[in-house]
């Protein structure tokens, strides 16, 4: 995260129309830094998260409807596809905050529609059958694997809870795994 939050620098209105799409440098592919969704799918409290494909991030059609959900959606986009920002960007570090909590907020929206297609699926049933969801704290049944459910569709009304397939109750993870940025997805 310290390599991330150092393209920070004075100040820019994020809102304001730039030549963000006229920028299409893809140097953020360094083989000793992870790419964004392999770094937040690997931070702690993402463990229920699946690395969607770029190419399906990269298709408009899957997107759509997500620019009016999310704040900054163009700038949020290209930190999730790790585009660098236009070389006339400077960010404050409270404008980084909001960069990152936007990104955080267009990845769980992206990720809940990922899990309806064929390859969002199979990710979710390699998961299932790791028991990367936890199983099921009743002693009827017998270690159970999880899945995680969402309780509402509105990103940051609750956190994930873990559903049981054999008694068919909902949970509460345990606390190593409560995801409080889990977008419902």
């Amino acid at each position: 995260m310290a390599a991330r939050q150092g393209r920070q620098a004075d100040s820019v209105d994020l809102v304001s129309e730039s030549d963000s799409e006229d920028s299409e440098d893809m140097s953020g592919s360094d083989a000793d830094e992870p790419s964004w969704i392999s770094w937040f799918c690997g931070l702690r409290g993402n463990e229920f998260f699946c690395e969607v494909d770029e190419d399906y991030i990269e298709d408009d059609f899957n997107l759509s409807g997500l620019a009016s959900q999310v704040p900054y959606y163009e700038y949020a986009l290209d930190m999730i596809l790790d585009n660098e920002p236009p070389a006339d960007v400077m960010l404050t570090d409270h404008q980084h905050e909001m960069l990152e909590n936007a990104a955080e907020m267009l990845y769980g929206l992206i990720h809940a529609r990922y899990l309806v297609t064929q390859r969002g699926l199979n990710a979710m049933l390699e998961k299932l059958k790791n028991c990367d969801f936890g199983r099921c704290p009743r002693v009827l049944c017998d270690g159970q694997p999880c899945l995680p459910v969402g309780t509402s569709d509105l990103p940051g009304t609750s956190t994930v809870k873990i559903f049981c397939p054999k008694c068919e109750d909902i949970y509460y993870p345990r606390i190593d795994y409560q995801v409080s940025r889990l977008s419902q997805g």
